[in-house]
C-alpha cells in the first residue's frame, strides 16, 4: 500500500486556502484552492509545501507592479533621452513586433541581464562612462551583447563611420574588414572605401592605381 495522502483541506498556504483535493486520470493529484482575491486554481500538492505558489498570481503581478512603480519614482528620467535609449536596446533584443528585431535579437543579441531588469542600473554606468545627451550607445564587437565591457558612447558619425569600417570582406581566403585590408596593401582606409561603395571588387579596390588625379 502507499502512503497515506496527507489531507490539505482547510489548510492555508499564503493567499490560499485548500477546499477539496480533485483526483486525475492516472492517480495523479492537485487540491482546489481559493485565493484571498476569490480565484480559484488547481494547484498540485508538491507546489503548495514547497511554498512555490502562495497565490493565484495576483501576488506576483502586485509584487511586480510595486517594483515598477518604485524603479520610476527612483530614477526619475522616464521620457528622456537616455530612457529611450534604455528602452530602444531592450525592444531590439526582446521584442519581435519591433523592425530591427531581425538584426539584433533575432540574432542572439542580448542585453546584460543587470540593465535589462533596471533602468537604474544602465543609467549609472552611462553616466560613469562619458554619456552625454546626443550620444548613441556603440557595441564594441557587433555580435556581442549590450554590456558593460562591449559597449560605448558615440557620436552618430562615429557609430555610422564604425558600422561602415565593420563591413568585413574576404579575398584569397582570408577576411578582414576593409580598413584592415587597407592597412594591409598601405592604402588609405578612405579610398578603399569609396572604391568599393562604387561597386569594385575588392582586389580591384586594393590593387589598381589612381588615374588622374582621381581618389578612386
Amino acid at each position: 500500500m502507499g502512503r497515506p495522502l496527507h489531507d490539505l483541506t482547510g489548510q492555508h498556504f499564503g493567499r490560499l486556502v485548500v477546499e477539496s483535493r480533485i483526483t486525475g486520470t492516472q492517480g495523479s493529484s492537485s487540491w482546489v484552492c481559493r485565493c484571498d482575491c476569490g480565484l480559484v486554481k488547481h494547484i498540485a500538492a508538491s507546489s503548495l509545501k514547497a511554498g512555490d505558489t502562495k497565490s493565484c498570481g495576483c501576488l506576483n503581478r502586485e509584487v511586480t507592479s510595486a517594483r515598477n512603480k518604485t524603479d520610476k519614482v527612483t530614477h526619475g528620467k522616464s521620457g528622456t533621452a537616455i530612457y529611450v535609449v534604455w528602452q530602444s536596446m531592450k525592444r531590439r533584443c526582446y521584442d519581435p513586433r519591433t523592425d530591427s528585431y531581425k538584426n539584433y535579437g533575432a540574432r542572439g543579441i542580448s542585453m546584460y541581464q543587470k540593465w535589462r531588469r533596471s533602468f537604474v542600473s544602465f543609467y549609472r554606468w552611462a553616466m560613469s562612462n562619458g554619456y552625454r545627451q546626443g550620444l548613441t550607445i556603440e557595441r564594441r564587437n557587433n555580435d556581442g551583447p549590450y554590456s558593460p565591457r562591449n559597449c560605448r558612447w558615440a557620436t552618430p558619425s562615429e557609430q555610422s563611420n564604425n558600422r561602415r569600417n565593420s563591413v568585413r570582406k574576404t579575398l584569397d581566403g582570408i577576411t578582414m574588414t576593409a580598413t584592415e585590408w587597407a592597412r594591409r596593401y598601405g592604402l588609405p582606409p578612405t579610398r578603399v572605401h569609396q572604391r568599393l561603395k562604387y561597386g569594385w571588387k575588392l582586389r580591384k579596390a586594393l590593387t589598381a592605381h589612381t588615374n588622374g588625379g582621381q581618389r578612386l
